[in-house]
């Protein structure tokens, strides 16, 4: 699928899935605030990276792997037809309760050097099914808000620079709401990096 097909299908699905958070269940229930988007954006992340990969690449999304006695729960891992782990993606829904995302990165760094350190790790899935991949330090690493807003652009920028201190993608894919008015931030750069990594 081409790159502005793929952009127009997410932003649909996101548009979609927050106008359903916004529907309550029964009529005698009313919710303070909307239910969270953070899951629903995680998939449509990752729908939108393999709808813009060729044909055989996986994602495993929030999957368990136990390094040692520690669980981790990455996001994201986009896997190629080799079992080769070719990127790994941090999702924020917005960066609002992480405006200075220092210790945010470095528990994304974290994970990465542990999983590194392992080579091949074992993804346990919600089904209990159980998949080893191959980790490698070439796996490239991201940390992507899917809206700006909710965080000032000064904070980004900030965000931005300790991420390439510590060799961290960062990106926010795009500007405004959740709602139809998201406008293209740096949705097209992350494509093309992901494109790249093939």
């Amino acid at each position: 699928m081409n790159v502005d097909s793929a952009i127009k299908l997410l932003k649909e699905y996101i548009v979609s899935q927050y106008n359903n958070s916004k529907n309550s269940i029964r009529q005698n229930i009313s919710r303070g605030h909307l239910r969270s988007l953070s899951t629903d954006i995680e998939d449509g992340i990752a729908g939108f990276l393999l709808d813009i990969l060729p044909e055989g690449y996986l994602a495993y999304v929030d999957v368990s792997v136990q390094i040692d006695n520690k669980k981790h729960r990455p996001d994201i891992l986009i896997v190629d037809a080799e079992n080769n782990v070719r990127a790994f993606v941090e999702v924020k829904a917005n960066m609002g309760y992480c405006r200075d995302a220092t210790k945010e990165l470095n528990k994304i760094l974290l994970k990465h050097k542990e999983m590194t350190s392992k080579g091949k790790i074992t993804c346990t899935l919600s089904s209990k099914v159980k998949n080893t991949i191959n980790y490698s330090k070439e796996v490239e690493v991201f940390l992507v808000s899917f809206t700006s807003n909710n965080c000032s652009e000064k904070k980004h920028e900030n965000n931005r620079r300790t991420s390439e201190s510590k060799k961290i993608k960062y990106y926010c894919l795009f500007s405004g709401w959740y709602s139809e008015n998201l406008e293209n931030l740096d949705i097209m750069e992350f494509a093309n990096i992901i494109r790249a990594i093939k």
